[in-house]
This record gives structure tokens, sequence and C-alpha cells, in this order.
């Protein structure tokens, strides 16, 4: 070889070698061709010493695998993909590296939540690496941790210092790691600021255009009574610069408001996705406006600042979108327990316990006093004019619904909580429904560190919107409400709440909660929160509902 050729092999070389190292080697295989049998695994390990081998990124199928701050990989399972369990592992490292799985993929490795153990060697050494997979959709939150100032007291002297804004959005466990004590009222403005960030969603549903949607946005914990419990919930605004940014986020609705719902006082998870989904499906488009004022959830897995935050049900807020809201419709959301509706009859114009959430007209209150002022105060001479003032549809609908899924903190025998009231320009109300957690037997609790009593009530209590001008025409025993809400609830059951279609969406929950390994990690992630053993599945709240739907059939009977 004569010497100009020999310095460009040379040269070819120290090229080669500078790329490896600086962009790493790049290997792919079928993962047929990396599965390895026990004896073959530990001769492998068995020859070399466990070491420091980098590892830039993982991909199985051309994805990218999500990776925590403890070095464990997350694969979501992408629907009807043809090698979802046998996928083309792809993988970067910095030097020559070679792969073994011993272990193939299946459901019961999935929902055991048994990590997949990758198995990464070179003539020296070797490292093993866990992958969980899971059959959910995967959320990245990243923000920045910038010091702020918190007030701490320590041996009863005040004094200020340097936390990281990350312990704000993380479990109060951990700011208690200073070893004092944290004035509550200055962890809870904090807790409530909007803080800048960034999110990455994986989408894992069946032939979507982007399986990895990315965006910048703004985020806060949402919550009132669940603020102080160690998982928490949040707020997503997604931003364009200083412009919100409307965007479909695993299939939703386009919008730039989304929630992460935590169900952490609910040990199975389900009652609130269940419920709300019962409503979207049965009632949400059932008015006479055209549209849909109800929610729906996903349930995905969240991981923050690359933390592995548990299971999370995605989902987007009730809103003036939600109602379409006109010029000079009013929308309130009802917060608390007071009467401030049977106060209308002592002609108290408080209305206590009412957000006004769209403008701030100064009269929006008189038209909410006068609709409560009149639907309670009619007698049976004019109770049809209660008609004048109700969606018939949705006013039967949120009746039936309030009592179906025992809404006990929703409504009661005088009052209701936890609703949106909109005023229409025809001057009609609509109801829509939110926090349905305390629903199917469970109830607030101040004996529980939860605040929750699971299954307290049996399948044949009943929740009645006393307040409701469903019932008041029932009281003032109107001609025709009886056979309208028998048929509306006989429609439903036969339609969108059929014992078919309830069972149907259980299951579909079951699979999301249980069968994704992710209710075994959120519980291995948080100790603390409530829950069942995982080998019961949703057995028991499926065996609840359906003595509830027995029960309410029979029921139901009487206005016929």
């Amino acid at each position: 070889m004569d010497k100009k050729r020999l310095l460009v092999l040379i040269i070819f070389t120290i090229i080669v070698s500078s790329l490896a190292i600086n962009f790493g080697f790049f290997s792919k295989t079928k993962y047929e061709n990396i599965l390895v049998d026990d004896d073959e695994w530990n001769e492998i390990i068995s020859n070399r010493v466990l070491s420091i081998i980098d590892i830039d990124s993982i991909s199985f199928n051309d994805n990218v695998l999500f990776k925590d701050n403890q070095n464990r990989y997350y694969y979501s399972i992408v629907e009807g993909e043809k090698r979802s369990y046998n996928p083309i592992v792809k993988y970067k490292t910095f030097g020559k590296i070679n792969l073994a799985i011993k272990e193939n993929i299946t459901e019961d490795l999935i929902e055991q939540n048994r990590p997949l153990e990758l198995l990464f060697y070179n003539n020296n050494g070797y490292r093993i690496v866990n992958v969980y997979i899971t059959t959910l959709p995967l959320v990245s939150l990243t923000y920045s941790t910038t010091n702020i100032n918190v007030q701490i007291e320590s041996d009863n002297i005040f004094e200020y210092r340097n936390i990281p804004n990350k312990t704000l959005i993380d479990k109060l466990d951990k700011i208690k790691n200073y070893k004092d004590y944290i004035s509550y009222d200055v962890i809870s403005t904090n807790l409530r600021e909007n803080q800048p960030m960034s999110i990455k969603v994986f989408d894992n549903r069946a032939d979507v255009q982007n399986r990895v949607i990315t965006s910048d946005g703004i985020f806060r914990y949402r919550g009132a009574s669940t603020l102080y419990l160690d998982k928490k919930g949040y707020r997503i605004n997604l931003k364009d610069g200083v412009d919100n940014l409307n965007m479909s986020l695993l299939g939703l609705r386009y919008d730039d408001d989304y929630v992460l719902y935590a169900a952490y006082n609910d040990a199975e998870k389900v009652r609130n996705v269940f419920a709300s989904k019962l409503w979207y499906e049965g009632c949400s488009n059932d008015n006479s406006y055209g549209i849909t004022n109800g929610m729906e959830y996903k349930y995905v897995e969240l991981f923050i600042n690359g933390e592995y935050n548990g299971l999370y049900a995605l989902g987007y807020p009730i809103d003036e979108k939600s109602v379409s809201l006109d010029t000079n419709e009013y929308m309130f959301k009802k917060y608390g327990w007071d009467h401030s509706e049977l106060d209308t009859l002592n002609d108290i114009h408080d209305m206590l316990g009412y957000e006004l959430v769209s403008n701030s007209s100064s009269i929006a209150y008189d038209y909410l006093y006068n609709y409560y002022k009149k639907i309670l105060s009619a007698d049976r001479s004019n109770a049809k004019d209660i008609y004048n003032y109700m969606d018939v549809d949705n006013a039967i609908d949120i009746f039936l619904f309030y009592n179906l899924i025992q809404g006990v903190d929703n409504a009661n025998d005088e009052t209701l909580k936890n609703t949106y009231i909109t005023i229409k320009n025809d001057g009609k109300v609509l109801y829509t429904p939110w926090d349905l957690d305390l629903t199917f037997g469970n109830v607030s609790s101040s004996e529980n560190a939860l605040g929750t009593a699971n299954y307290y009530k049996d399948p044949t209590f009943n929740v009645t919107f006393k307040i409701s001008p469903a019932y008041r025409l029932v009281e003032l025993k109107d001609s025709d409400i009886n056979k309208l809400i028998y048929q509306k609830y006989t429609n439903l059951r036969e339609n969108a709440w059929s014992d078919i279609n309830i069972m149907k969406l259980i299951d579909k929950y079951e699979k999301d909660i249980y069968n994704s390994g992710a209710y075994i990690r959120d519980m291995e992630r948080w100790e603390s929160g409530g829950s069942e053993n995982p080998s019961l599945k949703l057995s028991k709240f499926k065996s609840y509902v359906v003595e509830r739907l027995e029960y309410m059939d029979e029921y139901m009977k009487k206005y016929n």
C-alpha cells in the first residue's frame, strides 16, 4: 500500500472514530434476532463485569422510548401496529455494543409491571436496562427549576431561603426534607402560580398523523380539597409565544386548555372518568341548542421533569366553549353547598356559592335569582310556566344522571354543587355537571386521610335533585312530566346507558387502568394513595354498577 493510500485510510479511520465518539453508533435489529435463552443470557453475564455503558437512546419501531430520571425506559404499545409485541429495536451507543433480550413481550408482562430487561454488552462489560411497557399514551411536562423565596419557620424564627421552584410543583413531603415547617399560606400561593413549561405527548392510537406532539405553555395545580394530597392534578394552557395554541391531544376536542386529573382519592381511579363519559355519551348532545356540554378523558401516564408521576386522565375543562356561550348569556359555577337557591323564596339576592365565569355584567346574578325564584315559588296553578325556563331534555337528563351515579357531591334535597348553570339567550337554563369523583357509593369523609370513604353508600341509595325544574314539576303534579321522565330513562337504558354499553365502557377502563400495568406503577409511586388489590381490577365496581342499574330500573317504574 503506497503512502498516499495509507494516509487516506488513516484519515478516514480518524473521521469515523471521531463521528462515533461525538455522534455514536446506531444499531438496528429485529426483536427475534436478539432473543436468547437463560443459558445464553447467563453466559454473557458470567464472562463480563457490570460496567457503565453509555446509551444515548432506544427506539422500538422507530419510536424513541421515554426515559425517566432513574434511567428506566417506557415503551407505549401502538394500537394495531403489526410489530408492537416484537418491535424493530434501534439503539444509539458510544462504541460498538451488542444487545440481548431473553423474554417476549406479553400481556402478562405488561399487566404485572415486570420490566423487559435489555442486556447491552461488549467484549468486557455489560449493563442491564429496564423497559416498562404500557398500552397507554405518555405525557411529559418539563419546566424550569429556578429558585424562589419562600418563608420558613425554624425554631420559631422566620427566615427566607431560596428553594428550587421544582419543590413547589412536587410533594409537600419533599419540601419537608428541609426539616423545617413551611407556612402553608405561602405554599398555596406559589402552588397556584402558572409555571412556563413544555409538553410532549406520545399518541399511541392507530393511524394518527403525528405520533409525537409538542408544545410550549404554562401549567399549575388544579383542585381545592385535593391540593394538599401528595399526588396533584394540573391545569395546562398551550401557547405559541404569547398566543393560545389550540390543538387536539389524543383525539380530544381542539383546545388550548387541558386538565390532568390525578384520581388520587378514588381507589379504583375510575369514577370521575366513567361518570363523565356517561353524561358525554348519553346527555351532552341532548338539548335544543345543538351543543355538546360535556367532557371526556383519556388515560395517560405522566412524567414531570423526568420523574415518573403515575396514572392520570387527560381531559379538557368545562368552560364557555362547552356551552357555546353567546353575547348576553351567563355561565355560573356552583362551588359550595350554600342554600342560596332556597334563599330566593325569602327575597335574599346574594346567590352565595355561585361564581360568574363568563362576562362580568352587573345584572347576571339578577337573572340567576329570578330563575330560582320562578322555579321554586311556582304552584300548581302556574306549574306549566316552569317549562319556559328549562331545556326539557337537559333538565330531565341532569335529574336522572345525578341519581343514577349517586352524585352526593353534586346535589341533595335542598341545593346543588359542582354544577355549571348557563342562562341562554332564550331565558332557559342549561345544566352541566363536573367533578364526579364522589359517585357510585363513595362519599367525603374527614376520617380518611384522602378525604374519601369507599363504598359508603349501597346501590339502593338515591340522590334526588329537588330544586331542579324536573323535580319541581313532579312535586306540582304536572300532567306531562312523569311520562317525559320515564321515556327519557327508557331511551337512555336502551342506548347510551344500556347494560351492554356500560359494561363495554367499564371493561375498556379496566384495560386502561390495570392491564396497562399503570395501576401498579401508580401504587409504587404513591404509596400513601388509596388503592385496592390490583388483582381485583374493577370487579367490585362493576358489581356495584350492575346492582345500581337493577335498582334504578325498578325505582323508575314509579314514573310510568
